[in-house]
C-alpha cells in the first residue's frame, strides 16, 4: 500500500516529504575520502543528475563497491517503490543506469554490511509499510540475491549496522517511527537475523546511529526523535542488550543523526539535522554517556539528512546537509573545536533527502551523491578545491553628471583562478557617488560562495562651471525732494542660475537700506557650486535725476545816468541763490550768463543813444556782463534782459531772466520792455 509520508502522530507539522538515513550511520562509506590538504574552500560543480522517475521517489543513498572494481557505486532506496537500485560507478564521475532489486514495501533506508561473511557487501533495507528489513546478499559482481525479510517495529524509518553482541558478526538497529522504539536484530553471520528485540526511544524515532558514547568499547545507539525534539541515548552492554533511553534536547523535528569527534577530544559527539528549525544541532559528548546542550548552526530549508566528511583537507570533520525544501546541500566546515562555519549551499535536485560521500571521479576529493525524492533523481556533485577569487581595486576619479553624482567601478581586473567558476562583483556603497572622495569596498564572490575584498577611493569632481543670468536692468526716476530712491528686492529681482550641482547665490553692490543714488549702480550676482566653481553677472540699476535746480534772482536794477558808459554787472549782483536736491555743491557760483537781449537796437536813432555800438559785452567765463547806460530818448526806456542759467550734473537746466532798465528820466516811469531788438550770446556751453 502507499505509505504515509508524514509522522503518524497527530502533531502540527510542516509539510514534509520523504525521509532517510544512510546505513551503518549516516554517510558511512567503505571509501573514506579526505580532501587534499590545503583546500581551504571546497567547491562543488553543478549537479549531474541520474534519472529514476518521480514515481519512484529515491530517498536514501549509500556508497560502496558492489562489483569489486575498487570504484565507488551507489545503492538507492526508492520510497515510492518496492525495490532498491544499484548504480555502478566508472571512477570517472559517471554511473550506469539503475539495476533494480526487490525489497519490501516503501523502502526508506539502505545500509551496507557483510552479513554472510563472504567479504562482499550486502544490503539491509528498512521498509516503511511492510514493517520489516530486507537483506539482499551481494555477489561482488554487482548482483544481489534475495530479498530475505526480517520483522521490525511499526513503520521502520532507518537502519544502522553494528556488532551489538560482540560475536564479530554484523547486527542491525532499526528506528521505528510509529511504534516509538528501536528494533535490534542480531546477525548469525550467514545472512540471517533473529527476531527483533524492541527498545524504547522517544516520540517518532526517525534515525539511528552507532557509536561508543561511554568509552567501554561497546557500541551504543543515538536515536533522533522527530516529535519529541530530542536525541535518545541507549548504552549497549556488548551482549545485545541496551539500557533505557536517556534524552538530550535538539532542534525542532530532528530527522537525522550522525556521529563524529567535532571538538578534537577523541570522544564521540552528535550532529542532528532539524527539519522545521532549518538548522543542525551539535551535542558534544563527555565520553561517559552524557552530552552538552545543543549548539545550533544554520542550514538550508528543511534539512533531512547529514553526513560527516573532511571537505577542506584540514583533518577536521565537516558536515554535508541535504535540504529538502531549499533543493540544495549545505556544507558546514568544522574548526575542530566544536564550531562550524556558516553554510555554503550547492544546488541539487528537487527535494533532496539523503546525501552520501565518495570519490566518484578519482581525484582524491570527496564528492557528494544526493537522492532527490521529488524529481526522481540522484545528483552527483563533484568536488574541486576551490580557489577563492582575487579582488583587485584601483582608485578612480570621475566627473559629476547631471545630478552632481557619478557611478564608477573600482574593479581593476578582479578574477578567479578557477576558470570554470562564475563570479559576481558587488561594491559597497553601490553608488552613485557624491562629490568628493568615497571609500568603496569591492567584494568578488564565486559560485561556491568564496569571496575576497579590496578597497579603493572613488573621487567625484565637478568640472562644469555654473551659468548665471542677472535680472534685467532697472531704471527709476529720482523724487523731487530726495536725490536717492529706495528700490525693493522684489523690484530688483533675482538671478537665474543653472548647474548640475547645488549652488549658492550672493549679491553685492546694494547700498545700505536699498537707497540707490542718482546715476548707475552696478550690482554683481555671483553663483558658487559645491565644488567652488563660480560665475558672475552684473545688473545695472540707474536712478535718473529729472528735477532741475532752483534759481532765485535779486530785484532788477536800473542804470542811471544814461551817460553812454559801460556798467559792469556780475552774477553775484543778479543771483540771490541757486540749489539742487542732488548736488549740494551747486550754488550761486554755478550760475552763468547764457545771453543778453535788448529791446532797443545796438545803435538806436536819436541823440540819447550816443551813436555807440557794442552795448553788450559778456565777459569770458560768463560771470559778468558790461551794459552801456544809454537809451533812445524818443521811446519809453530801454530794458536789457540777462538770461541766467544753472545746470545740474544730470543736465537738468533752469533759466531765469534778470532785467536791467535804463529809464527815460530818473523820476519818470520805469522803462517798459518791448520786443527784443538784438541779442548777444555767451560762449559758455
Amino acid at each position: 500500500m502507499k505509505r504515509n509520508l508524514l509522522p503518524t502522530r497527530p502533531k502540527p507539522l510542516m509539510a514534509l516529504a520523504l525521509s532517510l538515513l544512510l546505513g551503518a550511520g549516516p554517510g558511512s562509506s567503505p571509501f573514506p575520502v579526505q580532501a587534499a590538504s590545503g583546500c581551504a574552500t571546497p567547491g562543488f560543480a553543478a549537479p549531474t543528475n541520474f534519472f529514476f522517475g518521480p514515481e519512484d521517489g529515491p530517498e536514501s543513498v549509500a556508497v560502496g563497491d558492489f562489483n569489486g572494481d575498487s570504484q565507488p557505486d551507489l545503492a538507492v532506496a526508492s520510497s515510492n517503490s518496492s525495490f532498491v537500485s544499484i548504480l555502478l560507478g566508472d571512477g570517472a564521475g559517471d554511473f550506469s543506469g539503475p539495476t533494480n532489486f526487490d525489497a519490501g514495501t516503501n523502502p526508506d533506508s539502505v545500509a551496507l554490511g557483510d552479513f554472510n561473511g563472504d567479504g562482499k557487501l550486502d544490503l539491509a533495507v528498512a521498509n516503511f509499510n511492510s514493517n520489516n528489513v530486507s537483506i539482499l546478499l551481494g555477489d561482488g559482481a554487482g548482483d544481489f540475491t534475495g530479498p530475505t525479510h526480517f520483522g521490525a517495529g511499526t513503520s521502520p524509518r532507518s537502519v544502522a549496522v553494528g556488532d551489538f553482541n560482540g560475536d564479530g558478526k554484523p547486527d542491525l538497529a532499526v528506528a521505528n517511527e510509529s511504534s516509538d522504539n528501536v528494533s535490534i536484530l542480531l546477525g548469525d553471520g550467514t545472512g540471517s537475523f533473529t527476531g527483533p528485540t524492541n527498545l524504547g526511544a522517544g516520540a517518532s524515532p526517525f534515525s539511528v546511529a552507532v557509536g561508543d558514547f561511554n568509552g567501554d568499547s561497546k557500541p551504543d545507539l543515538a536515536v533522533a526523535n522527530f516529535l519529541s525534539a530530542s536525541v535518545s541515548l541507549l548504552l549497549g552492554d556488548g551482549a545485545g542488550g541496551f539500557s533505557g533511553p536517556t534524552h538530550f534536547g535538539a532542534g525542532t523535528n530532528p530527522r537525522s543523526v550522525a556521529v563524529g569527534d567535532f571538538n578534537g577530544d577523541s570522544k564521540p559527539d552528535l550532529a542532528v539535522a532539524n527539519v522545521n528549525s532549518s538548522n543542525v544541532s551539535i551535542l558534544l559528548g563527555n565520553g561517559a554517556g552524557g552530552f552538552g546542550g545543543p549548539t545550533n548552526f544554520g542550514a538550508g530549508a528543511g534539512p533531512f539528512s547529514l553526513v560527516v566528511g573532511d571537505f577542506n583537507g584540514d583533518s577536521q570533520p565537516d558536515l554535508a546537509v541535504a535540504n529538502q525544501s531549499s533543493d540544495n546541500v549545505s556544507i558546514l566546515l568544522g574548526d575542530g573545536a566544536g564550531s562550524f562555519s556558516g553554510q555554503t549551499n550547492f544546488g541539487a535536485g528537487d527535494g533532496p533527502t539523503s546525501v552520501g560521500v565518495g570519490d566518484f571521479n578519482g581525484d582524491s576529493q570527496p564528492d557528494l551523491a544526493v537522492a532527490n525524492i521529488n524529481s526522481g533523481t540522484v545528483s552527483l556533485l563533484l568536488n574541486h578545491c576551490n580557489t577563492p577569487p582575487a579582488a583587485q581595486c584601483k582608485d578612480v576619479t570621475v566627473s559629476a553628471g547631471a545630478s552632481c553624482t557619478a557611478s564608477a567601478s573600482v574593479d581593476d581586473g578582479s578574477s578567479d583562478p578557477d576558470s570554470s567558476d562564475t563570479i559576481t562583483l558587488k561594491q559597497s556603497p553601490t553608488g552613485p557617488y557624491a562629490l568628493g572622495s568615497t571609500a568603496v569596498t569591492l567584494t568578488i564572490t564565486d559560485n561556491h560562495e568564496a569571496s575576497s575584498s579590496c578597497s579603493a577611493a572613488v573621487t567625484v569632481v565637478d568640472n562644469t562651471l555654473p551659468t548665471i543670468t542677472a535680472p534685467p536692468a532697472v531704471t527709476v526716476n529720482a523724487g523731487t525732494t530726495s536725490c536717492g530712491v529706495v528700490i525693493s528686492d522684489a523690484t530688483l529681482g533675482g538671478a537665474t542660475v543653472e548647474d548640475n550641482c547645488s549652488v549658492s547665490v550672493s549679491r553685492s553692490g546694494v547700498p545700505a537700506g536699498n537707497l540707490f543714488p542718482v546715476g548707475t549702480t552696478p550690482l554683481t550676482y555671483t553663483v558658487t557650486d559645491e565644488a567652488g566653481n563660480t560665475a558672475s553677472a552684473t545688473q545695472p540699476v540707474t536712478v535718473v535725476d529729472t528735477t532741475p535746480p532752483t534759481l532765485t534772482l535779486k530785484p532788477s536794477l536800473s542804470l542811471w545816468p544814461p551817460d553812454h558808459t559801460y556798467r559792469t554787472l556780475t552774477t553775484a549782483q543778479m543771483v540771490q541763490s541757486a540749489s539742487d536736491s542732488c548736488n549740494s555743491s551747486l550754488g550761486a557760483s554755478s550760475v552763468v550768463i547764457e545771453k543778453v537781449t535788448s529791446d532797443e537796437p545796438d545803435n538806436a536813432s536819436g541823440d540819447g543813444d550816443g551813436n555807440t555800438v557794442k552795448d553788450i559785452l559778456i565777459a569770458p567765463g560768463c560771470k559778468a556782463v558790461q551794459l552801456r547806460a544809454e537809451r533812445d530818448q524818443t521811446k519809453n526806456g530801454r530794458v536789457y534782459s540777462v538770461t541766467l542759467r544753472v545746470r545740474d550734473a544730470a543736465g537738468n537746466t533752469t533759466r531765469r531772466d534778470f532785467q536791467v532798465r535804463v529809464p527815460i528820466n530818473q523820476s519818470g516811469p520805469a522803462a517798459v520792455q518791448e520786443a527784443p531788438a538784438f541779442m548777444v550770446s555767451s560762449s559758455c556751453p
